[in-house]
């Protein structure tokens, strides 16, 4: 029976569940957790530096944060998972967080790991009840 249901599912919808498997594992840290650390940890570091270097400190974490969320969504294939207000795909994700890093970096780290955890289904995608 199994193999049967595999014979109907598309290519691409296998290969995308295998790259998740190979990918998925579960955190033990909640993203929330996460989030704050970063957010904090950057405010805190802002303090800390002298006034000329907070201009070039605050640049250089958002464009890191552009570039994970960017390969991270590509990584995780989130464009075949429903959109949000903050992106449908890697590209406007990585816009979103260049843009709005505050709000749009804790809510890509709370959706990856939603996707990871299997908590979101792919577009298109049946729930099994």
């Amino acid at each position: 029976m199994k193999n049967n249901q595999n014979l109907n599912q598309s290519p691409s919808h296998l290969a995308s569940q295998s790259t998740l498997q190979s990918y998925q594992k579960t955190p033990t840290v909640r993203p929330w957790i996460i989030s704050t650390v970063i957010i904090l940890g950057f405010f805190v570091v802002t303090l800390l530096l002298p006034e000329n270097q907070i201009e070039d400190f605050a640049t250089g974490v958002v464009a890191i944060s552009v570039l994970i969320v960017f390969f991270e969504g590509k990584r995780i294939e989130i464009q075949k998972y429903p959109a949000t207000l903050f992106g449908r795909g890697p590209w406007s994700y990585a816009f979103t967080t260049f843009l709005l890093w505050v709000v749009a970096l804790p809510f890509f780290i709370n959706r990856r790991y939603k996707i990871l955890n299997g908590e979101i289904q792919m577009k298109g995608k049946a729930i099994k009840i």
